[in-house]
């Protein structure tokens, strides 16, 4: 008998061992570090927004016109990228920008909708942030330009309704996709209202009792992360208020992440 329970707690122990190790090493990409993974330069804002004398929100035309604008899909997208399939080796020399260049355009063909693949090496560089100071132009030149936000795959989506249930299964989702790929690339749109049409990049979340928090890279204030709002009981997302939105209720939808979007 004593055999016996000797026996059934050495299997209960290493069972035990065996969850633990499970726990501590899921099958997932390396979590996403803010203010590391992301980009220090931001997409400009073509307009500027403030409350009027009445309370409204309105908007006007930036003078002089920015440089580099309409670009949140791509910027989002790119550190998206980097996260997956580049690696900085800060103990080996750097090189010119055209070579940079290359390893930039290397990185921007790889598709988010695959799995592993080997790295792109970038030497003299810790991480994304401090390479894309560095090297904005190079950055800018070579990741793409603003029509792959208008022609994204995934744009025919907003047009169609976007249910309560839909919204609360898209926020489990998101954090599944997560823990598992360290970040999920989102759409973020108020359609038919235009006042909001963004793409961000999750990168963390907390549960508390009635809402999900995500925490965001967002392409047009790379300085500070951000924090998106879900409310279970409306089953409703709700983005903060920024420079370009004055905050409130919105849809949103995972992107680069399968055949139809």
């Amino acid at each position: 008998m004593l055999r016996q329970i000797r026996f059934l707690f050495f299997w209960l122990t290493i069972l035990g061992a065996i969850d633990l190790f499970a726990d501590e090493t899921y099958a997932g990409l390396r979590p996403f570090q803010f203010r590391k993974d992301s980009i220090a330069f931001p997409n400009e804002l073509k307009w500027e927004y403030g409350f009027d004398d009445r309370g409204r929100w309105v908007g006007h035309k930036r003078k002089p016109a920015p440089e580099y604008s309409l670009h949140c899909f791509v910027l989002a997208r790119t550190a998206a990228q980097f996260h997956r399939f580049a690696e900085f080796h800060p103990e080996l020399p750097k090189t010119d920008a055209a070579t940079y260049g290359r390893l930039v355009q290397e990185v921007s063909k790889r598709n988010l909708r695959e799995g592993e693949m080997p790295p792109v090496i970038f030497p003299g560089y810790t991480n994304l942030f401090q390479f894309s100071a560095d090297h904005e132009r190079t950055l800018k030149a070579a990741a793409g330009g603003a029509r792959q936000s208008y022609f994204q795959r995934g744009n025919w989506r907003m047009v169609f309704p976007f249910t309560r249930r839909n919204q609360e299964r898209t926020a489990t989702r998101l954090v599944e996709a997560i823990q598992q790929d360290g970040e999920a690339l989102v759409h973020v749109v108020r359609f038919p209202r235009l006042d909001l049409n963004h793409a961000v990049l999750l990168f963390g979340f907390e549960k508390r009792p009635n809402t999900i928090s995500f925490f965001f890279y967002d392409p047009n204030s790379p300085q500070e992360s951000r924090e998106l709002v879900f409310d279970r009981e409306k089953r409703q997302f709700i983005f903060p208020r920024t420079d370009y939105f004055q905050g409130g209720p919105v849809n949103l939808y995972r992107i680069y992440s399968s055949w139809c979007y």
